[in-house]
């Protein structure tokens, strides 16, 4: 019987070794969200900002989702999340969001890209599909297409320094159209973010932070094509001014910048 005990002892003890050999090293991936204006961290509730056309504004408020994140690794091999939420919610008054600490394990290795969706694709972008706050706050109206907003950036601004202020509403989403023969379409304004020319690492049960940071001003400045954009043309309401939708799309695909922070402990 003791012999019996010993050699499946010795058994068992063999699997384990093979197994710990065999098992994939892996780490995980964390991302800071940060914001700034232009080269400075953002200040809240001050107007001290200037965009590309001369409009004086303050931010109050700065929060967005971001869905379907992809990495791809140096040969080329892509990772979907598997564990983790599809979307993710950033809200800068509540710190908590500030840093997403996904629960996917990634093999270890140089990775070279990263991309996300801004917002919600037009499959993931459903009325009702959240039930807590603070993500159904950003529920978006049923009468323009439905589901929920890309991003909310709240503040004032003015024509000029000590002016009149104003409220600034930077509200993206779903756009609601109504053609020359008087039908309503809807169009999906989310778009995508890459980063192909980046280089970051994970190691070995270890951690590796990076760093997504939203330059406010760039959601108002293109130059290249006019899309500058004016406070002082779109007023406060833009939810369902289309023309506003589409600058805010194409000059939003620039706005983040991504930076490598550090490798830490889980």
């Amino acid at each position: 019987m003791n012999g019996k005990i010993k050699i499946l002892s010795l058994l068992l003890l063999v699997s384990l070794v093979l197994f710990s050999c065999n098992r994939e090293k892996t780490g995980k991936l964390a991302i800071r969200f940060t914001a700034s204006v232009d080269d400075n961290p953002l200040t809240f509730n001050e107007m001290i900002y200037q965009n590309a056309l001369g409009n004086h504004y303050s931010v109050d408020e700065v929060k967005y989702f971001i869905s379907d994140l992809m990495i791809v690794d140096k040969e080329g091999k892509w990772f979907h999340l598997q564990r983790d939420k599809e979307i993710y919610y950033v809200d800068h008054a509540i710190v908590s969001t500030l840093k997403w600490q996904i629960t996917d394990y990634f093999p270890v290795g140089e990775y070279r890209s990263l991309s996300f969706i801004f917002g919600l694709s037009q499959e993931k972008n459903v009325s009702n599909f959240f039930v807590n706050s603070p993500e159904t706050n950003m529920a978006w109206p049923l009468t323009l297409g439905g589901g929920y907003h890309y991003m909310q950036i709240n503040g004032k601004w003015s024509e000029e320094v000590g002016g009149v202020e104003n409220p600034l509403n930077i509200h993206t989403g779903i756009s609601r159209i109504i053609t020359p023969d008087s039908l309503i379409r809807y169009e999906h304004n989310f778009f995508t973010v890459s980063f192909s020319d980046i280089k970051f690492e994970m190691q070995e049960d270890k951690t590796t932070e990076v760093i997504l940071n939203m330059n406010i001003n760039q959601w108002f400045t293109n130059p290249e094509n006019q899309g500058n954009y004016d406070f002082k043309q779109y007023g406060t309401g833009i939810m369902a001014n289309d023309t506003a939708q589409k600058i805010l799309k194409e000059n939003g695909i620039n706005v983040f910048s991504f930076s490598r922070n550090k490798i830490e402990f889980p």
